[in-house]
C-alpha cells in the first residue's frame, strides 16, 4: 500500500491539489493529513471541502484547527496566527465547523503512525501534542515515547520542514540528507512531511508517500518536493482581504530575480 501523508493545508486548496495531483501520478492509493486544514490562508472552506473529499476519516487535528474549533489557546500564535483564526472562524460553515472539532488527534496504520506535532507517554499512554521536531532532543523524546508500541515510521507536520530522522536500535536521533530510505529492521524513523499549503522557511511545498508491502516488512519512505507559486499565493491573499507576511514578499522577490536572470 502506498500511503501520500500531507499536512498543514492552510487554507490553501490550490497547494493541496496540486500535492495530491503529484501523488496520483506516482501511484499514491491511500490519503492521510496530518492537520492545520485552516489558518493562515484565502479559503478556509475550500481547503476543508478538498480535504474531506480526500482524505475522509484519515485526518488529524492540528493546532490551528484546534485554535479555531476552541480546543487550544492561541496565545503563543504570533499576532498574523491569532487574527486569521479569528477571521476563518467567522467564514467557516457550521458543517466544517463540526467537522474540524471532530478530528482525532492521531492514525495508526501499523507499522505507521501519523500525527501533527510531537508525542509523549505519560501515565502508561501515549499523548500528542503541538511541540515542534526540530532538535536531536525533541527526535529522541518522539522515538522514547514509542518505544513500546510496534510502530517504525512516524509521520508528523507542524513545522513546515521536511526532514526524515532515524534511530538504529533505540539509539540517538539521527538527522539524514536524503529525500529516501528503505526502513531497516531494528530502525525507527520521523518523517517530518512539510506543508502542501504554506511552505515558509524553505522554496518548496513537499508531502511523503510511504509504501509498506503487505505481508512483508519492507517499508520505503519519499519524501517529494514540489514547486510552489508564492506570487499566486499571495495573489490570493490579498484577494480575500488577509494578510501578506514579509517572509511571502521576499520569497515572491527572490522568484522575480531568477526569472529576471534567466532570460
Amino acid at each position: 500500500m502506498r500511503f501520500a501523508i500531507m499536512s498543514d493545508v492552510h487554507a490553501y486548496p490550490t497547494g493541496l491539489a496540486r500535492a495530491v495531483e503529484d501523488a496520483r501520478m506516482r501511484n499514491a492509493e491511500a490519503y492521510i493529513c496530518l492537520g492545520d486544514y485552516v489558518g493562515y490562508g484565502p479559503d478556509p472552506e475550500g481547503a476543508i471541502e478538498l480535504s474531506r473529499r480526500v482524505f475522509g476519516e484519515q485526518t488529524v487535528m492540528g493546532n490551528h484547527d484546534a485554535a479555531l474549533v476552541r480546543q487550544f489557546s492561541a496565545r503563543s500564535f504570533s499576532s498574523r496566527a491569532r487574527k486569521s483564526i479569528d477571521r476563518q472562524r467567522e467564514i467557516i460553515s457550521k458543517e466544517n465547523w463540526k467537522w474540524l472539532k471532530s478530528r482525532r488527534s492521531l492514525v495508526f496504520e501499523e507499522p505507521l503512525l501519523g500525527l501533527h506535532g510531537d508525542i509523549r507517554m505519560e501515565d502508561g499512554r501515549l499523548v500528542p501534542g503541538f511541540g515542534y521536531v526540530f532538535r536531536p532532543e525533541d527526535a529522541d523524546r518522539v522515538f522514547a515515547a514509542v518505544s513500546c508500541i510496534p510502530v517504525r515510521v512516524i509521520c508528523v507536520g507542524h513545522t513546515h520542514e521536511p526532514a526524515i530522522w532515524r534511530s538504529q536500535t533505540g539509539g540517538p536521533a539521527e538527522l539524514l540528507d536524503t529525500d529516501r530510505v528503505e526502513v531497516g529492521p531494528m530502525e525507527r524513523y520521523i518523517v517530518n512531511v512539510g506543508s502542501v499549503g504554506c511552505p515558509r522557511s524553505v522554496p518548496y511545498a513537499s508531502y511523503a508517500i510511504v509504501e509498506m508491502e503487505s505481508g512483508s516488512h519492507r517499508v520505503v519512505i519519499e519524501l517529494h518536493k514540489l514547486d510552489f507559486d508564492y506570487c499566486s499565493y499571495r495573489d490570493a491573499l490579498l484577494a480575500a482581504q488577509a494578510d501578506v507576511p514579509i517572509w511571502l514578499e521576499d520569497m515572491c522577490n527572490q522568484k522575480g530575480s531568477e526569472n529576471q536572470a534567466a532570460e
